[in-house]
């Protein structure tokens, strides 16, 4: 055994060497520029900073408009899972809201949006840990089978987001909730995010979050989306403020899309 190990670390040893020195070279090619703290039009925080890469001054927006660029031009939306279930999700993102989900700990989250079911398995694993009867309810108008364990937990809402129906079901639902939260991951149309801001707003409980998914959209397409619906309700909702510090990783596809709750209104 002695021998095999020393074997293993002979192996290691040279190949701990090359690494360290990839390292090396990556932090000389990447070298620290300028700061500039604030977020542009589009949102993405630090957006003029900029570093020296391969001899070129790149910002911090092109950096992440570009991965934004190469997210979609290589289909990465379609190629992440969770636990076996298609997530159409960031993975960063995700870090950064179960991270928020784990500080608030609502007791009822309300995902506009299910798909396939693995957005909704993934929060509803973070919300178990933290307490075993907090209930993820999520709505949409196509329930497909989700085969996980965890499946038989979630309270599923079959119709629109807008429906009488729905909106009675979520509305008895918070009544026996603490701490409420939204996460918005339904169509990206401008008047449908803007109609579900104010339709769901009201159920979000104060200190807890409405988070508006893939505000990235609007520039992408060049055309309002969930950005400009979270900007249209902002000015008009002084009860809830855009919460920053959840893009410290500065990547993220919801760019001014975590909105906390700051004040009740009567």
């Amino acid at each position: 055994a002695d021998c095999a190990m020393r074997g293993l670390q002979s192996f290691q040893e040279p190949l701990v060497s090359e690494l360290r020195s990839e390292m090396f070279s990556t932090v000389t090619l990447a070298r620290f520029h300028m700061l500039q703290p604030e977020a542009n039009q589009f949102g993405v925080p630090m957006a003029a900073s900029s570093l020296e890469v391969n001899g070129r001054n790149l910002t911090y927006d092109d950096i992440v408009f570009g991965y934004d660029l190469m997210f979609e031009d290589l289909g990465l939306h379609d190629s992440f899972t969770w636990q076996g279930l298609p997530l159409a999700q960031d993975p960063q993102d995700l870090i950064a809201i179960s991270e928020l989900m784990w500080a608030v700990q609502p007791d009822l989250v309300i995902e506009i949006g299910t798909w396939k079911g693995g957005s909704a398995i993934f929060y509803k694993g973070v919300m178990r840990d933290y307490n075993p009867a907090a209930i993820l309810a999520t709505i949409d108008p196509v329930t497909f089978p989700i085969p996980h364990p965890l499946a038989a937990d979630l309270v599923r809402i079959e119709g629109r987001s807008g429906d009488p129906a729905v909106l009675q079901r979520i509305w008895s639902l918070s009544m026996s909730s603490l701490v409420v939260a939204v996460i918005h991951d339904g169509s990206h149309d401008f008047q449908q995010v803007l109609q579900d801001l104010e339709l769901y707003a009201p159920f979000v409980t104060v200190g807890s979050f409405l988070i508006v998914q893939d505000t990235k959209l609007d520039r992408l397409r060049g055309s309002r989306g969930p950005f400009a619906a979270v900007h249209n309700f902002i000015r008009s909702h002084p009860d809830f403020v855009i919460d920053k510090s959840w893009e410290r990783f500065i990547y993220s596809q919801h760019h001014d899309g975590f909105l906390r709750r700051v004040v009740a209104v009567p």
